[in-house]
């Protein structure tokens, strides 16, 4: 990927490692730096996932659970 974003290599690595750690990113820059179409083209690589395929089970959390009184 970093092949078609010339001189973008540290952003291109960053924004993977937000991805896969599950971290926010948020670009800046002047208009036409290829911000968007950067962040389109990494989604666009991610599987898709239904719902239920998410890690972490949200509705069963230990506080909301009368076990753990």
């Amino acid at each position: 990927m970093t092949d078609r974003y010339l001189e973008r290599t540290g952003t291109v690595r960053a924004l993977m490692s937000c991805m896969l750690t599950g971290r926010h990113s948020l670009l800046l820059g002047p208009p036409g730096t290829a911000k968007s179409e950067l962040a389109r083209d990494l989604t666009g690589r991610m599987p898709k996932i239904a719902p239920d395929d998410e890690i972490g089970d949200r509705s069963g959390s230990a506080h909301d659970s009368e076990d753990s009184r």
